[in-house]
Order: structure tokens, then sequence, then C-alpha cells
């Protein structure tokens, strides 16, 4: 019975309590991570800091920055958002080119380029080492 229980991320309280609890697999806690991040991205128009997220999801601004290059962004460094903007000029705020900057402190923004371009799949042949 303790195998099933832990497979599916719930375990007992202990001696006989009745008190559950539940824990998220790596697998799971990446899953949820992503959702979280792509939520962020649609609230935010496709395009936000990711430092904010970062300390609202108790993680490291590096790791949730992986997960948007997961997810398809362009993330870059807040010094290379501070002089896109400066190219743009005179750009409105609300326009899609124009990166969020972040507060003091704040080290990377994600922006999601729509439509997405995945890169060309190759396909490996089997000329490869003497069987």
């Amino acid at each position: 019975a303790s195998a099933a229980s832990s497979a599916s991320g719930v375990s007992s309280g202990g001696r006989g309590t009745k008190e559950m609890r539940f824990f998220l697999t790596k697998t799971n806690h990446d899953k949820l991570a992503l959702y979280l991040c792509a939520l962020a991205l649609h609230l935010h128009d496709c395009r936000l800091e990711v430092t904010e997220l970062a300390a609202d999801m108790h993680m490291e601004p590096r790791r949730v920055s992986a997960y948007f290059r997961e997810l398809g962004c362009k993330v870059v460094a807040a010094s290379t958002a501070r002089k896109q903007n400066r190219k743009l000029g005179e750009v409105p705020e609300d326009d899609p080119r124009r990166l969020p900057v972040p507060a003091e402190g704040g080290t990377f923004v994600a922006r999601l380029q729509l439509p997405l371009e995945f890169p060309d799949m190759t396909v490996r042949t089997g000329g490869g080492r003497g069987r």
C-alpha cells in the first residue's frame, strides 16, 4: 500500500493519524513551474521581468529563465533590455517591441515572439560507428 501511495504523491501523516500530506515529484514540479511561466507570459502580453516572478516562486532567476527558454522565449539581461528600449526611441510603452525594464536588482527579461519559430529537425542516418 505504501508503494502505491508514494507513487501517487500522497503520504499518510504517520502512525495512525488521518492527516494527508502531498508532495511533488521533480517532473510534476517542473510541469507546474512551466504552467506558471506560461500563464505569467499570457497575463503580461508575452513579455515580463523574470526576477520578480522567480522571487514569487521561491526559485533562482537563472532556473526560472531556463523554464522560459523551454517555452520558446528569448531571455535577455536587463542591461540589454534597456539598450533595446533606447534604440526604439519614442515608441509607446505598450508597444510589443518594448521590453519591460526591471527595477534595481532585476537581472533578466523574457519575451515570447509570436508566431513561434522552431528549429529545423535534422534526421540522422545510420552511418555511425561500425557495429
